[in-house]
């Protein structure tokens, strides 16, 4: 068993339809006047197509034969503008392009109905397959803790009443200053809890006023003020001894030790290592 065996088998990766067989993928080179490479027939005849959740890439097989969506999607591409010589579509790349493999199964992204030539991606078709399904595997898996996460507050924690919360010309430009472009969860908290306390648990908030609670951005820029190597990172929480829970521009949660100058990482998005925190702390509340 390959390496790409292996990976299908393991992630439990869909076959959408039957294989393909080596007089279809003739036809099919020469309908489209290219010539797979190598991963693209093994990926023919071996799986025909394959899926992940909600990610799919394009397929070859007898069921299908010359409708195959490999074949319908490449010609539709060339009639809508795309310079495709030499290349397949073989993926649709967020609504926004196509994904293209060359006959040494080279990897290009080009925007729809664009007549600029493709952008290498740097990736083998084996490797990217790999790198779709692993970054949907990752969203999958923030999607469901921040849900878990989102129905532990709503059953557990008393939030601040909207005539509080911050208003959104004050969410954006505390946005700004933090620089939360890319800290999607730590942005979704603000906007969607505006200041979390619960038991020893005080995360840093934004309320409509300044007032006796640990303010995001009181307490980013004090901690970026006394550790310059913390510019690039959020406070969350201010704990004891000169720690501070901080993420990262991924939304990753480290803990910062002033006293050692270094951020650990926990491996954690923001949604998990709360959810583990209140969990903790409603036990030791309970004994």
């Amino acid at each position: 068993m390959n390496n790409m065996e292996e990976y299908v088998e393991k992630m439990g990766c869909i076959k959408k339809v039957s294989q393909a067989n080596e007089a279809l993928i003739a036809t099919a080179e020469a309908r489209l006047d290219v010539t797979f490479g190598p991963q693209l027939r093994e990926y023919f005849l071996k799986y025909g197509g394959l899926c992940y959740e909600s990610e799919e890439f394009f397929s070859l097989s007898t069921k299908e034969n010359i409708n195959s969506s490999v074949i319908s999607e490449t010609e539709t591409a060339k009639d809508e503008g795309a310079k495709l010589d030499g290349f397949v579509v073989i993926y649709h790349v967020e609504d926004w392009g196509y994904a293209l493999v060359d006959s040494e199964d080279n990897i290009y992204e080009q925007a729809y109905a664009c007549s600029d030539p493709p952008v290498p991606t740097g990736k083998k078709l084996n490797e990217y397959i790999k790198y779709v399904f692993d970054e949907e595997k990752a969203r999958r898996k923030e999607f469901m803790e921040r849900s878990a996460f989102e129905d532990y507050v709503k059953a557990h924690i008393s939030l601040p009443p909207d005539s509080e919360r911050a208003a959104e010309s004050v969410l954006c430009r505390a946005k700004k200053i933090l620089g939360m472009e890319y800290n999607f969860d730590v942005e979704c908290y603000l906007r969607e809890y505006s200041l979390i306390s619960y038991g020893n648990i005080h995360l840093c908030g934004l309320l409509k006023a300044l007032g006796d609670y640990p303010n995001i951005v009181v307490e980013t820029i004090k901690m970026r003020q006394k550790y310059p190597q913390t510019e690039n990172l959020v406070t969350t929480e201010v704990l004891e001894n000169e720690k501070y829970v901080v993420t990262d521009d991924d939304g990753k949660v480290l803990i910062f030790d002033g006293e050692k100058g270094e951020a650990y990482p926990t491996h954690k998005s923001f949604s998990k290592y709360y959810l583990e925190r209140f969990e903790e702390e409603q036990k030791r509340m309970e004994k």
